[in-house]
């Protein structure tokens, strides 16, 4: 695990160098903030749909759309370990 304790030791006690914790850093800023912007279009879709719809058919609407998560077995994998 890569995070602000290993900048501060300069990533010795992880086994880094200081641009390899420097690149997974923005590995990590990057994935955070791709995230954010698909969520924020799914934000966006659930939203208008709302809007253009009586209640119950944007609630229908709601329930009934995925957006896909490619990472997401990657992502609850690290979740009860």
């Amino acid at each position: 695990r890569v995070g602000p304790q290993t900048m501060n030791t300069g990533g010795e006690e992880a086994g880094l160098e200081r641009g390899d914790v420097l690149l997974r850093m923005g590995e990590v800023a990057f994935d955070s903030v791709w995230s954010g912007v698909k969520a924020l279009a799914a934000y966006k879709d659930l939203y208008r749909e709302a809007l253009e719809r009586p209640l119950g058919e944007g609630l229908a609407y709601e329930a009934a759309t995925t957006y896909p998560i490619p990472d997401m077995g990657e992502r609850l994998a690290g979740f009860g370990t």
